[in-house]
């Protein structure tokens, strides 16, 4: 069998054709909304939903980077652990607390650079279990991929469950912008692990003040992340500039 994915790629496997089933609502949790599939993967090599080091291996150099952009712009105390870099010469503002390598203007961030803007372009063709609305706030992500087709919001918590399977991948492909709000927050749920989520948007991200997010961001267009905002992931802002205040970003390794 075959899965067809966007842009024309397939991808030969053995598997049992997934079927998309909304779980009931917890009695306990009235406005919590599962999206889930039953059958199963047999034999994967995206490893879309199993094996983090085969999604992982898509970011090449970009994955040791917690900050890149083709321009920094930051105000307040903000602070990165692992790599920082972008096209310009250094960040603008107010310098950045570095933990890894600083790469500026060489031909390293040039390099990594390009490996995001692929590994993105793979996100974004992995074929989708099942729609995302316009506001994802409750949502429970198992793991798969997801397309929202236009602009997103997120006003509040959602959830990411391994069921279980510490090495379940979540890719979140947002075809427009995609926006959490002031104070929301992503929880993970059964073993998930935020270096197993990735986030893509063709438009711009915008975090709202004192939010915490979980993932690698993946953009398109402009990243701007809100006042006191933090994120346990990665912001590659591959073909445009980040805007940070007072943030804390912490790259799992």
């Amino acid at each position: 069998a075959q899965t067809r994915l966007r842009h024309g790629h397939s991808l030969s496997h053995v598997w049992t054709k997934p079927r998309i089933r909304f779980l009931p609502i917890k009695p306990s949790s009235p406005s919590l909304m599962f999206l889930s599939s039953t059958g199963s993967m047999a034999s994967n090599a995206l490893g879309v939903y199993k094996t983090r080091g085969l999604i992982n291996s898509h970011l090449l150099t970009a994955e040791t980077y917690s900050l890149m952009a083709t321009d920094i712009t930051n105000t307040g105390a903000s602070s990165a652990n692992r790599d920082v870099g972008s096209n310009a010469a250094a960040v603008s503002g107010t310098p950045i607390t570095i933990g890894g390598a600083s790469n500026f203007n060489n031909a390293a961030i040039t390099q990594a650079m390009a490996d995001a803007k692929a590994g993105s372009l793979y996100y974004q063709s992995l074929t989708a279990k099942a729609a995302m609305t316009a506001d994802i706030v409750n949502t429970v992500f198992t793991a798969g991929a997801y397309f929202g087709p236009a602009a997103c919001t997120q006003s509040n918590v959602i959830y990411f469950d391994a069921e279980g399977d510490p090495d379940a991948v979540f890719v979140l492909n947002f075809g427009a912008a995609y926006a959490p709000a002031a104070s929301s927050s992503n929880v993970l749920l059964n073993g998930a692990q935020a270096n197993n989520i990735y986030i893509t948007a063709v438009g711009a991200i915008s975090t709202g003040a004192n939010s915490n997010g979980m993932g690698t961001i993946m953009c398109d267009a402009a990243v701007t992340l809100g006042a006191g905002s933090n994120l346990t992931g990665r912001v590659l802002a591959h073909s445009a500039a980040l805007t940070m205040s007072t943030n804390v970003i912490t790259t799992p390794t």
